[in-house]
């Protein structure tokens, strides 16, 4: 961060600091006395405050958002009973609350820990940890675990605390890769448990969606467009498959357009397009949506207006290890092939059961219409060749039925 301090002649030394928006103590963030901003590994909005110390009361202030930081990995909890006493129990070290905590009625064997569910097991990245009050020590030699058997069986220690940790928030990165089912804090004899608070993150999975029309006509070209909206770094390669219905919808072309994105090889076969894409430049991410490919398609000709849907599945993504990960497919992109009538006078878009020159003059001046616009059902009959937008085509194939 930088503050610039005016007029030229007036004193140029003032403080950094970092709140939560309500000007609150925050964890989210940290700032160094020249104005190094470090977010700590979680998502949120912090106030960044640049105030002179020559008691004249000047402060800048600005607004920062956090975002592609880690993700909070929830589950049941779980642990050894019987607690020391009641409101001591094993659930208390994820209330989010550093004043309860978790103290076992024995001074060996005390353990608690979340249950991500069957199916939803989770590689940890970060852990953080708020030691009870008054017994910081008793953390010595704790230690986070995870396994895949059961809550008391198969645990694999990834971090262990070596030191007294301070009354406060402490976070610890992990670098095992596998993905745990159950997580605990198993603590060291003589300690009783004794933990205020625990919290696990990971990476932020890979989210895809959809976007474009929700409704379209016999014979009209469309487009849909495939976003990520989760920063993913390191991302070099991806194979997906999509999705249609052959008999509603033809598949015409894809193109990638994330900067750095190509597509390699595409394989397609009736109802099924699979794509293989490879990105040189991964790190070309914001924080925001990103589209990736955009693909044309054109709706073939219905004698009844009816649903259709595209949808991608089997979708890996791999880093620049190797490492391959499977991501949910997004929600299917729903969208209504509109039946056209064409038992009128083609051209006749007055309504009057013939072509002049007034047909031609309501077509020129709605020119550029298309079938996302609101009035598109009224004029939409001046789309001769049914390929949802009024264009130059359509013109002549009026201007056509005039001439004779």
């Amino acid at each position: 961060m930088q503050a610039v301090v005016s007029p030229a002649n007036a004193s140029s030394s003032f403080v950094w600091s970092v709140t939560d928006s309500a000007g609150a103590e925050t964890d989210l963030a940290s700032i160094t006395a020249d104005g190094k901003l470090t977010a700590k590994g979680k998502n949120g909005t912090v106030k960044v405050t640049a105030a002179t110390n020559d008691g004249s009361g000047i402060k800048g202030e600005v607004t920062v958002i956090i975002r592609g930081q880690l993700a909070s990995i929830t589950g049941d909890p779980y642990g050894q009973s019987p607690s020391w006493s009641a409101g001591s129990e094993f659930d208390k070290a994820f209330d989010g609350d550093t004043n309860t905590y978790y103290d076992y009625a024995n001074a060996n064997g005390g353990y608690t820990g979340i249950d991500l569910g069957d199916g939803n097991a989770g590689a940890v990245k970060q852990i953080r940890f708020y030691p009870r009050s008054g017994y910081t020590g008793r953390m010595v030699g704790g230690q986070f675990q995870g396994s895949n058997t059961s809550p008391t069986d198969g645990f694999v220690t990834f971090y262990t605390v070596t030191e007294e940790p301070a009354l406060q928030w402490n976070a610890v990165p992990v670098t095992d890769p596998t993905a745990y089912r159950y997580l605990r804090y198993l603590s060291p004899n003589g300690s009783y448990g004794s933990v205020a608070e625990i919290e696990f993150y990971s990476t932020p999975s890979a989210t895809l969606t959809w976007s474009g029309p929700t409704s379209v006509t016999s014979n009209q070209s469309f487009e849909v467009t495939l976003s990520l909206n989760t920063v993913t770094n390191n991302v070099y390669a991806q194979d997906m498959t999509l999705n249609y219905d052959p008999q509603k919808v033809e598949f015409i072309s894809a193109e990638a357009i994330k900067p750095g994105l190509s597509i390699i090889d595409k394989s397609a076969a009736s109802g099924q397009v699979r794509f293989l894409t490879a990105d040189l430049q991964p790190d070309q991410v914001g924080n925001d949506s990103l589209d990736l490919i955009k693909v044309h398609f054109k709706a073939k000709e219905v004698h009844e207006s009816q649903t259709e849907m595209i949808s991608l599945n089997d979708i890996i993504f791999a880093n620049g290890n190797g490492v391959e990960t499977s991501i949910g497919s997004p929600d299917p992109w729903n969208f209504a092939i509109e039946f056209v009538d064409t038992t009128g006078v083609p051209g006749d878009v007055n309504g009057d059961s013939t072509v002049h020159i007034g047909d031609l003059a309501i077509v020129a001046s709605h020119y550029g219409l298309t079938s996302a616009d609101p009035d598109w059902n009224e004029f939409k009959s001046g789309d001769m060749n049914h390929d949802g937008k009024i264009d130059i085509e359509d013109l002549t194939a009026i201007a056509r039925l005039i001439i004779g």
